[in-house]
C-alpha cells in the first residue's frame, strides 16, 4: 500500500465507507426487517432524505440525537444519516425506568429525540429532560422522508475523530455513564470483528441484541 493510500484510508468516515458499498453493491440487500428489504441504493436514498430532514430541523455537526426504539430498519438508517451530518446518536435503553432514562437523556442533552410508538409512553414519563423536538416513527416520519430532497451523495460533514455514538454503561455501581465512540474507533472495531470471525462481503449479520447495546448497534 502506498503512502497516498494509507493517508486516504486514515480519512475514512462511516459515510465514506458506506458510500463505497453503495457504489460497488447498489442492488445487494443491505437491510432486512421482516418483510421489508432495502438494497444499498435504496437505503442510501432514505439515509440522504433523512439527513436532509434532520438538517432542515437545524441539526448539524456535533448535535446529539437521542433514539428510543426497538430494533427496526429505521434505526441503522438514523445512524447513517447522523453520521453524514456529523451528528451523534445517543442510544437509549428502553429497559430502564423513567428516572434512569431521564438521567441518560440529560447526559446527552439531545437537540432532538426519535422514538418508536412502542416506547412513546416511557419517553413521556421521562419528558422533563427530553428535547422539545420529538420525532415519532410511523406514517408522519415516512411522509416527511418522501417529501424531502436527498442530500448530495458526496455530502459528508464528519471528520474521522468526530463522535458517532453515545452508548451507556450498565449502571451496576451507580447511574449509567455515556461512552463516546468516534467514526475512527467504530471503523477499527468493525475491522477487528471482520478479522476475528473471517467475515466476507457475502456474510450477513443477525441483529438479535438490542441496538442500544454495543453488541447490536456497533455491528449493525
Amino acid at each position: 500500500m502506498s503512502e497516498t493510500e494509507v493517508a486516504r484510508s486514515a480519512q475514512s468516515t462511516v459515510t465514506s465507507l458506506f458510500r463505497a458499498q453503495v457504489v460497488v453493491f447498489p442492488d445487494r440487500i443491505a437491510l432486512e426487517d421482516g418483510k421489508r428489504r432495502l438494497s444499498f441504493a435504496e437505503l442510501d436514498e432514505r439515509v440522504r432524505r433523512l439527513a436532509a430532514c434532520l438538517a432542515g430541523r437545524g441539526l448539524a455537526r456535533g448535535d446529539r440525537i437521542a433514539v428510543l426504539s426497538e430494533n427496526r430498519l429505521e434505526y441503522p438508517e438514523l445512524l447513517l444519516a447522523a453520521a453524514r451530518l456529523g451528528a451523534i446518536v445517543a442510544c437509549q435503553n428502553w429497559r430502564q425506568t423513567a428516572v434512569e432514562l431521564a438521567h441518560c437523556l440529560n447526559l446527552a442533552d439531545p437537540a432532538a429525540t426519535i422514538v418508536s410508538p412502542r416506547h412513546r409512553r416511557l419517553l413521556d414519563l421521562a419528558s422533563e429532560n427530553t428535547a422539545a423536538e420529538v420525532i415519532i416513527y410511523g406514517d408522519a416520519y415516512e411522509n416527511e422522508l418522501a417529501r424531502a430532497t436527498p442530500l448530495a451523495s458526496d455530502f459528508d460533514a464528519a471528520e474521522p475523530e468526530d463522535p458517532l455514538l453515545i452508548l451507556y454503561t450498565s449502571g451496576t455501581t451507580g447511574l449509567p455513564k455515556g461512552a463516546i465512540i468516534s467514526h475512527r474507533a467504530e471503523i477499527s472495531r468493525n475491522l477487528v470483528l471482520r478479522a476475528e470471525f473471517g467475515l466476507g462481503v457475502d456474510d450477513a449479520y443477525a441483529a438479535w441484541s438490542p441496538f442500544f447495546h454495543m453488541g447490536g448497534c456497533e455491528y449493525s
